[in-house]
């Protein structure tokens, strides 16, 4: 369990010569083979982080299933379902133009005796903002839902994590009471062995009580974890957005490897990290705000109709029927301070972004080099357990069992060992399970399983 070091790779620009260097009298033929042949290398030779893999193999795949239910029953998921369906609404309404406004008149002269439907006067007005306003706010709005759907994505992948170190956790405590069973049924071969010596008087009552005292204490150490796994399953399943203690079979721990370098996570990181994505957008709504602004502090213009009664105020004394008047305004933003105002604040605000998303950079970059540092270090220690710790205590176990054969060895050494190698076999796979949560933190830096999300 390494990091593997990625090949460097040259620009394809470089790997082959210009045209104007090419030989006098080369054929075109030979260039566009050595395109197909470098293009052929670079695609095979292309390291593992640029296809977006982080881990030599996914996750276990029933806890793929139960990440795909958790999508759909999780609370905290719904809330940003419901704000992304409000953007989109939102931005059904910037895109509208604004209400018309109607008025309607009525000639007051109680002198005169004319018709009173003549009195009336009904005009309407619809004003038109600067050209592009409309589209502008509606991308303004547009890139706001974005970030919500960035949110979306970053709280679903933080989920699935928690959801992966739950399981973890589970399968865990699981690992070490199955060690721990496999382990009292070693003892009993052990314990008919010394029956066996027992009966032919090799052996004292002793060493049998001494087993039997062992595989209950080891029972109890069973029972004991397995009295934890009930609050890891009421947490699995709130997690699943769901109620209850339902057992959770934890089963597909396969260990997996990194295969990704420091670079590799942080440039994928960078190009599909839901939080900088996030702020990316807010950032864009920004710039279409500034734009909605400088819009807004053009002119609008309003056309409208009138129509007058003939008894309507002058009518009557020009002796005419109905009066049509076609009408325009112009609105003239005359005072610049609140567009100022509002330009100059927003690119405040995008300065501020701007180092947020920066500081989020350098954030999951040092996240993802404290995680990898650590995947190392348990991956240097499994290696020190796997190659001399265990088998030099088994080597140990059979000279002492042997020893013991011959009777020049006390019982509790035996014991000891055996002990000691119960012990290296748990530690052995807890390093395991800390590789794991590390390379788990690892694709939530990178991203990893945003790909099931879009």
């Amino acid at each position: 369990m390494r990091i593997i070091n990625q090949p460097t790779i040259k620009p394809l620009a470089e790997t082959i010569p210009a045209a104007g260097n090419r030989a006098r009298g080369a054929s075109p033929f030979n260039g566009t083979l050595l395109f197909l042949v470098m293009a052929s290398v670079l695609l095979f030779a292309r390291p593992d982080y640029l296809s977006g893999q982080v881990a030599s193999q996914e996750p276990p795949a029933r806890l793929m299933e139960y990440f795909a239910e958790a999508l759909e029953n999780s609370p905290a998921l719904a809330v940003y379902q419901t704000r992304i369906e409000a953007g989109n609404q939102r931005e059904r309404q910037a895109g509208s133009l604004p209400d018309p406004v109607v008025n309607l008149g009525y000639f007051l002269n109680p002198d005169m005796e004319t018709q009173v439907l003549g009195r009336f006067s009904v005009s309407a007005m619809q004003m038109f903002p600067w050209f592009g306003s409309l589209g502008a706010a509606r991308d303004e709005q547009r890139f706001l839902t974005d970030a919500e759907k960035q949110q979306y994505k970053n709280s679903a992948l933080g989920l699935f994590r928690d959801l992966h170190l739950a399981w973890l956790d589970i399968a865990e405590i699981q690992t070490e009471a199955e060690l721990t069973k496999k382990e009292i049924d070693l003892l009993d071969n052990l314990k008919s062995q010394i029956q066996t010596r027992f009966e032919t008087g090799r052996a004292s009552q002793v060493d049998l009580l001494y087993v039997e005292l062992e595989q209950e204490r080891l029972a109890v150490r069973i029972e004991n974890l397995e009295s934890r796994l009930p609050a890891l399953y009421v947490r699995f399943n709130s997690l699943m957005g769901r109620e209850g203690d339902a057992e959770i079979q934890a089963s597909g721990f396969t260990g997996r490897e990194l295969v990704a370098d420091r670079a590799g996570i942080a440039e994928l990181a960078n190009t599909r990290s839901p939080e900088i994505m996030s702020l990316e957008a807010g950032y864009a709504s920004l710039e279409s705000g500034i734009d909605r602004n400088r819009r807004m502090g053009m002119p609008e213009f309003g056309l409208g109709l009138e129509v007058m009664g003939r008894d309507y105020g002058s009518m009557t004394m020009m002796n005419m029927n109905e009066g049509y008047f076609a009408m325009a305004t112009v609105r003239l933003p005359l005072w610049r301070g609140k567009y100022d105002g509002r330009r100059d604040e927003y690119r405040a605000r995008q300065r501020g972004l701007q180092l947020e998303i920066d500081s989020e950079r350098l954030q999951i970059e040092q996240n993802a080099s404290r995680l990898i540092n650590s995947y190392e270090e348990a991956g240097r220690e499994i290696t020190l357990i796997e190659e001399r710790i265990i088998p030099r205590i088994e080597r140990m176990y059979r000279l002492v069992l042997e020893s013991y054969a011959s009777g020049s060895t006390d019982f509790n050494e035996l014991i000891s060992l055996r002990r000691e190698l119960l012990a290296q076999q748990i530690a052995h796979a807890g390093l395991q399970f800390e590789q794991e949560r590390a390379l788990t933190e690892i694709e939530r830096e990178a991203a990893e399983h945003i790909r099931l999300l879009n």
